[in-house]
């Protein structure tokens, strides 16, 4: 029996890899993904209290429109109770106001009058009884 020697495969010569290069990767990666963790986390933190804080001035205003709301109410009632004939009348009597008993129109040269239905000639100078 004799020895013969097998040929070599084709392959890649073996390389030897230290094994500190291969620690290197494994720490920068997981130091990237932990700031990356954080950033993302108090990025949701910050968009959180933007948003409390948006809320806490939309609250604010809807605050100030109902209390603007009610007191236009209020000051509408105020218009309507003052200006309702029976306040007007004894006020305008102890004025010595009275109402017209006969009617007279004027005419002013330059105003023409028109009915309700003719047409408009020219706005600027005509007016209807």
């Amino acid at each position: 029996m004799t020895a013969r020697v097998l040929p070599r495969p084709s392959a890649e010569p073996v390389r030897l890899i230290s094994s500190r290069a291969t620690v290197r990767p494994r720490v920068a990666a997981w130091v990237v993904y932990t700031l990356v963790v954080a950033l993302v986390f108090f990025g949701l933190i910050y968009s959180q209290t933007a948003l409390d804080g948006s809320a806490f001035e939309l609250q604010e205003l809807e605050t100030q429109i109902a209390t603007a709301e009610q007191q236009r109410l209020e000051l509408t009632l105020e218009v309507a109770r003052l200006s309702s004939p029976s306040r007007v009348v004894p006020a305008a009597n102890d004025l010595g106001m009275v109402l017209p008993t006969d009617m007279r129109t004027i005419s002013a040269p330059g105003v023409v009058v028109r009915s309700a239905d003719a047409p408009l000639s020219d706005p600027l100078v005509t007016a209807s009884p």
